[in-house]
């Protein structure tokens, strides 16, 4: 059980990257699907000026040939304090639970509740 993950170069693979929690909260009765057209428009530089300014990338999880999982990392130019640290975010966290006992699908800290973080404030240095 391999995991595989995979950088998001095209635009394939961002609509990929955009229906990973779809895929991932499929089971989830209380899961309501967002609108494809308002997510592209919100991953589009075009119509996202976060997107135009700031250093983005995104990847996605694979396991036995399926999305489970993504993740982004950001660093925006205007969140810098000072020119020698560059502080990064991770957001568009989304994943099937590590521990897959009992069918149970979550988020990454194990708790089997079904849900998406939206953006978590994590340091890291840039070389």
């Amino acid at each position: 059980m391999t995991i595989e993950i995979l950088p998001v170069s095209d635009k394939a693979m961002l609509r990929r990257f955009i229906r990973v929690p779809s895929e991932v909260h499929k089971h989830d009765a209380a899961w309501i699907t967002p609108l494809m057209m308002e997510r592209e428009e919100a991953f589009s530089p075009k119509d996202n000026e976060f997107l135009r300014r700031a250093e983005v990338r995104f990847w996605i999880a694979r396991r036995d040939g399926r999305d489970v999982g993504r993740i982004s990392a950001q660093i925006d130019p205007l969140a810098q304090r000072t020119d020698a640290e560059r502080i990064g975010h991770f957001g568009c966290l989304s994943a099937e639970s590590c521990s897959r006992r009992d069918g149970i699908r979550g988020n990454l800290d194990g708790s089997g509740k079904a849900g998406e973080s939206g953006s978590s404030s994590v340091g890291w240095e840039v070389a």
